[in-house]
């Protein structure tokens, strides 16, 4: 994982990411070697609904906070709100969305946990992925693991990843990732 993080800090990326229900550990897991501030450009954490509804404008009725069509919304606003970076630097500009449900205290039966995550850059394809989590897994677990499949997914999607597939990471720990297509 370190010489992933390593490779995006000096990738020459620049990253907006918004992260909401889980997989707010990717934040630190970037930062904390030093260097961070090379990648990323804006790091937002909506945790309460009418935030994650405003990064997510235009909201529809009925659209869920973990859903492709949120994780979606909230990229395309930041690819949007990116005028301000340099010309040089939008060239290779990618924002990344995560909306997750996790186990939590009051757990509901029937419950999935799952995470939506979009890709969005200049130059490459959308991507879209729903992430099914194993309720075998404890919320710190599930938000660890969450965090260690978005370095990767972002190490993959900027073609800088060295360790492995984040699929295969998924599989180990009883979880799935799916990619979808685009909705736009």
């Amino acid at each position: 994982m370190l010489t992933e993080i390593k490779s995006l800090l000096s990738s020459n990326h620049k990253l907006s990411a918004t992260i909401s229900g889980g997989g707010i550990g990717f934040f630190s897991k970037l930062l904390v070697h030093g260097g961070g501030s090379a990648l990323l450009v804006r790091g937002h954490i909506p945790y309460g609904t009418s935030t994650l509804h405003t990064a997510a404008a235009p909201w529809q009725h009925g659209q869920g906070a973990v859903s492709q069509r949120t994780a979606e919304n909230v990229t395309i606003n930041l690819e949007q709100s990116s005028h301000w970076l340099d010309p040089n630097e939008r060239v290779n500009h990618v924002s990344l969305c995560c909306t997750a449900t996790m186990k939590s205290e009051r757990e509901r039966q029937g419950r999935e946990h799952r995470a939506w995550i979009s890709l969005r850059g200049d130059k490459k394809p959308n991507k879209s992925l729903k992430i099914s989590l194993s309720h075998y897994l404890t919320r710190e677990e599930q938000e660890d693991l969450l965090s260690e499949l978005l370095l990767k997914l972002l190490a993959e999607y900027v073609g800088v990843s060295s360790e492995g597939n984040a699929l295969v990471e998924a599989k180990k720990q009883d979880s799935n990732i799916v990619e979808h297509k685009s909705l736009e």
